[in-house]
C-alpha cells in the first residue's frame, strides 16, 4: 500500500529534521563516536528499565534495532554514504550494551546455580543459601586499636 504523498513528505521531513538535529549534536563538538557511545547506552537503560521483566538481551535487541533504523535512515537519505563508517558507528553504539548484557546473562547464570532448585509443589520460594558472617570494619579497628594499646604497656 502507497501512503498518499502528504505523508511521504511528513515522514521525509521528520527523518530530515532527526538527521539534522544529529548532525548539528556531532558538528557541535566533532563528537559523532562518542555521540553514539552515549545514544547506546542511554537506550539501553531506558529499555532494561521498561523491559525489568523479560529476557535479558531484550534491552540489547531494543538498541539494535533502534540502531539498525538510525544507519538505514543514513543510507537511504545522506549522500556519501560509507558502510565502514556505518559499521564504526554501530560498533560504537552497541560495544557496551553488549557487555552490560553478557555480564547480566553471567550474573543472572551464576545466581541460579547458588540457589538450591525448587522442589515439585512447593509453594514457599527457598531460602537463599546462608552466608558466613563477616566481621565488620568496625571490628577490625576495634581491634587495631587494641593491639597498639597492648603494645603501648610493654
Amino acid at each position: 500500500m502507497l501512503l498518499p504523498d502528504a505523508m511521504h513528505d511528513t515522514a521525509r521531513l521528520i527523518i530530515e529534521s532527526f538527521l539534522d538535529l544529529k548532525d548539528q549534536l556531532s558538528a557541535a563538538r566533532g563528537i559523532q563516536s562518542l555521540l553514539h557511545v552515549h545514544i547506546g547506552l542511554v537506550v539501553f537503560a531506558v529499555a532494561a528499565l521498561l523491559l525489568r521483566r523479560m529476557l535479558a538481551y531484550m534491552p540489547l535487541l531494543v538498541v539494535v534495532v533502534i540502531q539498525a533504523a538510525n544507519e538505514t535512515m543514513d543510507w537511504l537519505i545522506k549522500p556519501g554514504f560509507r558502510l565502514s563508517d556505518s559499521l564504526f558507528d554501530s560498533v560504537n553504539t552497541l560495544v557496551w550494551p553488549s557487555l552490560l548484557t553478557l555480564m547480566i546473562v553471567y550474573h543472572r547464570r551464576r545466581l541460579a546455580a547458588l540457589t538450591p532448585p525448587r522442589r515439585p509443589g512447593q509453594s514457599v520460594p527457598p531460602r537463599p543459601l546462608q552466608s558466613v558472617p563477616r566481621k565488620s570494619s568496625d571490628d577490625d579497628v576495634r581491634e587495631a586499636i587494641k593491639s597498639m594499646l597492648r603494645g603501648m604497656d610493654c
